[in-house]
């Protein structure tokens, strides 16, 4: 009986009715929709972090064979992937071996092919392939050919072990010659007396500087193992010596200064696998560029390398990667073994902390604000409810009904609300998730999978449910207190005798106020703030939803901004390994250009490996603290110190070589776009056009930096080999400086009001550069420099907005841009191109005898998104082929990062719009509950002459607060996160705020602040109308008929 009367209240109150379940309808419907994409979300995430960081949970990298066995001790380990790590080649890069347990768990993606099957068998990573002369395909047999280090020593070291060996300092005491020669040159100059230092012994005496390469070969297997062995061997040769120049002599008394294995096999290429290195959470440790299985790593190593006779290698031991996972969760497997291994580490990228994602965080804040927002509306609807239903109410209680029975009608009504609501919202919400993911898909910006988490979902509709009960709980309680003549009001309380005359006097002699109905509606405002409270915080929640979407969306993008969009990053770069003919370099870029769907292309003429030195480099903090970080065995690839023996250095040239950074040079033609670019982008200076064609002028890029805030003033020195394996040079400088905590260098405009610039050189000064001539006389290479010197016409510290590739990404420095004249100067041999040279030919003298002469060409290209991009591709590809340069793909990486970013930005808008457009429609039903229950004053205040008007003009002023209020404190908040997100490392607060605000769309926040503000004003507004149009009497009576 009482699920009867329940289910017959409810259709008699249709409008009512109606009204509740609509809104409760669309609470779950939307807690539905924030559930199933947030799972959709994290489910997509999670398949496309396996498929791209592997399955394993955790590695342990640089290895040995002796760890394996520990792993295979621990019960909770599932699999263990085991790479070793055969050495590194040229073109395939670092040769690893795999196991099946590996290729499980790492999810190689194959662009073509298969993974290596036979033991004469290579899969190689395709962005490798642009390291091949020629084009490579899967069935090719191509040679291996990998380089082990096996000594690398310093030139400073080796040449005083020579001194030592020479016994110079002896040798010339005895006849006193040397130093009384020092003395007496020293005093013609006007010198005072010092100690001579070793190289002024070796300049100044008559000795013999003897170089030797020494190759041996053997053959195990077809396995060739080639052992490169260089010498270094100082002789003197007076008058009448023979200078010694037999092998076996140099080996005895000479000092190895280099010493590597080259291991060589011919193997058939079985597939190409996506490129996945760079992308592994490995820092920077080595990892397989190319995968053979391992009987065929033994077949390179156990059964080649290591059966040499030629030396001892018994002690040399094959570094492991391994690749490990669990039963255990990987954070507790990490954590609980951490302690026992010490270069564990984690698979973060595969496995990161959720806990703080954006859309964790989203989607729990949207259940908590659907959470709020349903207990208010129902409260307000129930309670407007119940002020109708009291007549009824008290019929029921006056025929016998008790607390109990109408409390029990009063759940029954909840539950057949629920019965209803919940599978429509359910069954909506998913068919909605659906269609917008398949959409999504279509529109090619990402491959989201639907997926239900069944106990999220759950948690969600049963987070809605304890709202509703919450919101008809406290009109319920009201329902109990109805008495029979059907009003919801306490009876007054009896003021005793005191009280009353206590009141007499206090209002006795005093004038009443005249009651106006502004009067009138304050007070009623103070008397319900805690509704408004409520509405207002309601207002400011949607809001600060809808901006933070906003924000949280653009931050998605922050990658791309930082990676792509700042640095001006290409889709495509050609590598030639020579300098293009200046005749021929229009014609190159006239042919890439007409290819359909190219739009640009930058072409730098360079050269590599120029000494620059200038008054004051001394005084050049960037590259004295990149010097005092580096190994020693790096040095000679960046300064200059050690590269002392080129014949024609003296004492009166010599700092130009022994004082001076290695850089590289590039050139562009001042009619290019990208001339154009680097001329806006001078911060200091200006080129004179006609010197810099010349090549008597260039411009000059240094960055700008900051330093780290190091109480100590330490320099930590980067020892680790993997980290440092993992630059380049031209990249070592900044993510040495960066790495050691000492500089952060960039040519990001951002940071340009507050980094610091470098005063060592500046405009107008001269530069000279000085230059390995690398001439050739039949099969032997001079030994000579040539000397150049230039005006800085203008300096770059950093790119105003959008910098010019490669420098913006590269952070090279320092860097010499001039003309092509200016680079055939310094190198002579890039007039004629490559000349007859074969690509093969070019190769070997580039690795062997002359590795700068032939200077370098670099190539980027914009293609049009729109235009068909495998047909680009291929054309693009052809023309590598036909000019025998090597091409590199960056637009697929381009791609891959503003996908992520739009995945990401378009699940937070659609959660954010959601949840903002419940609040909305919530909010208006609310609004209308809440006027009826205001009917009856505001049926009362018209029948004493309020008028329609005065009542309009409340509500919208009322509106316009609501909406001024709510956007105030909607910004308040939004600010929090902010500045919680955009300020980070270096530099002042508000800079630091600005760069991370860069590229904000302001706009759209502008335009949704102002629908926000017309929305909530005609929400307030808007439902006043239909009340205003009824009679006094009818809005007296409404909530008693």
């Amino acid at each position: 009986m009482i699920r009867k009367i329940a289910i017959s209240g409810m259709k008699g109150r249709k409008k009512d009715t109606f009204l509740l379940s609509f809104v409760v309808l669309l609470s779950f419907l939307f807690i539905v929709i924030a559930t199933v994409f947030y799972s959709s979300s994290e489910r997509t995430k999670n398949i496309q972090r396996t498929n791209m960081f592997g399955t394993w949970q955790a590695s342990y990298l640089n290895g040995d064979k002796y760890i394996e066995q520990d792993f295979e001790a621990i019960e909770e380990i599932d699999l263990i992937g085991k790479s070793k790590i055969l050495g590194k080649s040229s073109t395939v890069g670092f040769v690893g071996t795999f196991n099946e347990e590996l290729a499980n768990m790492a999810h190689f993606q194959m662009y073509e092919g298969r993974l290596p099957e036979n033991i004469d068998e290579i899969a190689v990573e395709l962005g490798q392939l642009s390291y091949f002369s020629k084009d490579v395909k899967v069935g090719d047999v191509i040679p291996v050919e990998i380089v082990i280090p096996l000594i690398e020593e310093d030139g400073e070291a080796a040449h005083k072990e020579q001194i030592k060996k020479l016994d110079a300092r002896t040798f010339q005491n005895k006849t006193g010659l040397f130093y009384e020669y020092f003395k007496s040159e020293r005093e013609k100059l006007g010198l005072e007396e010092h100690e001579p230092t070793p190289w002024e012994i070796l300049y100044s005496l008559n000795f013999n500087r003897i170089g030797r390469n020494e190759p041996t070969l053997e053959v195990f297997n077809g396995t060739k193992v080639v052992i490169k062995t260089s010498y270094l061997y100082y002789s003197f040769g007076g008058s009448g010596e023979v200078v010694e120049d037999n092998i076996e002599q140099v080996k005895k008394d000479g000092t190895i200064i280099s010493q590597s294995a080259v291991i060589t096999r011919d193997m058939v290429v079985s597939g190409i696998v996506q490129t996945y290195s760079n992308v592994w959470d490995l820092e920077n440790y080595p990892v397989a560029n190319s995968f053979v299985l391992e009987d065929a790593g033994l077949l390179f190593l156990e059964e080649g390398f290591l059966k040499t006779e030629e030396l001892d290698v018994s002690d040399y031991s094959i570094p492991i990667n391994y690749y490990i996972k669990s039963n255990l969760a990987a954070d507790e497997f990490y954590n609980k073994y951490k302690p026992d291994f010490i270069n564990l580490r984690k698979n973060s990228f595969a496995y990161p902390e959720t806990a703080g994602s954006t859309e964790s965080t989203l989607t729990y804040g949207i259940l908590a604000f659907i959470f709020i927002a349903t207990i208010f509306s129902v409260f307000q609807i129930y309670l407007t409810q119940m002020k109708r239903r009291t007549r009824k109410i008290a019929l029921l209680k006056a025929i016998g009904a008790t607390n109990k029975q109408v409390r029990e009608i009063l759940i029954w009504e909840v539950i057949y609300l629920l019965m209803f609501c919940i599978p429509i919202s359910l069954i909506g919400g998913l068919g909605i998730v659906k269609l917008i993911l398949i959409v999504m898909n279509k529109l090619g910006r990402g491959d989201l999978n639907f997926y239900l988490d069944y106990t999220l979902t759950a948690l969600g509709l049963i987070v809605g449910i304890i709202s509703v009960i919450i919101g008809m709980t406290i009109p319920m309680i009201k329902s109990m207190k109805i008495p029979l003549t059907g009003n919801i009001s306490k009876a007054p309380k009896h003021k005793k005798t005191f009280a009353k005359d206590k009141l007499k006097v206090k209002f006795g002699g005093r004038d009443m106020k005249i009651q106006t109905f502004s009067r009138i509606s304050w007070r009623n405002t103070r008397f319900n703030r805690g509704n408004i409270l409520l509405t207002l915080s309601l207002y400011t929640i949607t809001l600060f939803v809808l901006l933070s979407a906003t924000f949280l969306s653009f931050l998605a993008f922050e990658d791309y901004i930082d990676k792509v969009v700042v640095t001006s990053k290409p889709d495509y770069g050609y590598e030639f390994d020579y300098g293009m003919r200046n005749r021929e370099i229009p014609e190159f870029v006239s042919e890439l250009k007409s290819i359909p769907g190219v739009n640009r292309a930058d072409l730098y003429k360079a050269g590599e490996h120029a000494f620059l030195w200038y008054e004051g480099i001394e005084n050049n903090e960037i590259l004295s603290t990149f010097k005092q970080i580096l190994p020693a065995y790096l040095i000679p690839k960046h300064f200059g110190e050690n590269s002392l023996d080129y014949e024609n250095l003296d004492e009166n040239n010599i700092h130009l070589v022994r004082d001076a950074a290695v850089v590289n040079t590039y050139s562009v033609s001042s009619e290019d776009d990208v001339f154009i670019k680097l001329q806006e982008s001078i911060t200091s200076g200006t080129v004179n056009i006609d010197e810099f064609n010349k090549g008597k002028e260039v411009i000059l890029l240094m960055p700008h930096y900051y330093p780290y805030n190091n109480d100590n003033n330490e320099i930590k020195t980067i020892q680790d080999n993997s980290i440092i394996e993992n630059t380049d040079k031209k990249t070592r400088i900044s993510q040495l400086l960066d790495y050691g905590e000492t500089y952060n260098i960039n040519y990001d405009f951002r940071n340009s009001e507050f980094y610091l610039k470098d005063n060592s050189l500046l405009v107008g000064d001269k530069i000279n550069l000085t230059v390995p001539t690398e001439s050739l006389e039949g099969d032997v290479k001079t030994n000579d420099v040539a000397f150049h010197q230039v005006k800085v016409g203008g300096i770059i510290n950093y790119f105003p907005e959008i910098g010019v590739w490669p420098f913006a990404g590269t952070v090279e420095a320092p860097v010499i841009i001039g003309s092509y004249n200016f680079v055939t100067d310094l190198y002579p041999a890039t007039i004629s191109g490559k000349g007859n040279l074969t690509a093969e030919n070019l190769k070997y003298l580039i690795q062997s005898l002359t590795p700068t002469r032939y200077g370098k060409t670099w190539v980027y290209v914009d293609v049009d998104k729109k235009a068909d991009q495998v047909q680009v591709q291929v054309e693009l590809q052809r023309l590598a082929i036909e000019k025998e340069s090597r091409l590199s793909n960056y637009i697929e990486g381009n791609n891959k990062i503003f996908n992520k970013g739009f995945r990401i930005a378009s699940i937070i808008t659609i959660l954010g719009v959601s949840v903002a457009l419940i609040a909305l429609i919530i909010l208006y039903n609310t609004t209308i509950s809440k006027l009826e229950q205001e009917r009856e004053r505001i049926g009362t205040l018209q029948a004493i002459g309020v008028t329609g008007g005065q009542f309009k003009k409340l509500y919208l002023i009322t509106g316009i607060l609501y909406g001024i209020i709510s956007i105030i404190l909607a910004h308040i908040l939004l600010s929090f996160i902010v500045v919680g997100t955009t300020v980070s490392g270096s530099g002042p607060f508000i800079i630091n705020m600005k760069n991370g605000l860069w590229l904000y769309p302001w706009n759209i926040h502008i335009i949704i602040t102002i629908l926000f503000f017309v929305i909530t004003v005609l929400t307030y507004y808007l439902p006043l109308g239909k009340i205003l149009r009824n009679q006094p009497v009818e809005n007296i009576r409404s909530l008693n008929s």
